[in-house]
């Protein structure tokens, strides 16, 4: 795996409970990775109620990667999450 370039993608952990689903990020989210990183998180939506992503350990961020957030949270949304 060639590293340093944003090519690798970040670290997902999951902390589900009954309300929610807690995203802990690690890493960086570049434009290289963004697609599979929302793929990721996206597939967890329809699980839980309320997703939470923890993106204090992200080290490094785009500013494309900036819109994920965003673009997640009109993804559950239109799912009734929160």
């Amino acid at each position: 795996m060639v590293t340093g370039l944003g090519l690798e993608e970040p670290t997902l952990e999951t902390v589900k409970s009954p309300d929610e689903i807690v995203v802990g990020c690690s890493g960086r989210i570049t434009s290289p990775v963004l697609r599979g990183f929302q793929s990721r998180v996206c597939a967890l939506i329809p699980e839980a109620d309320r997703i939470v992503l923890h993106l204090t350990d992200v080290g490094y961020l785009t500013g494309s990667g900036l819109g994920a957030p965003v673009s997640l949270w009109l993804s559950a949304r239109r799912q009734h999450c929160d």
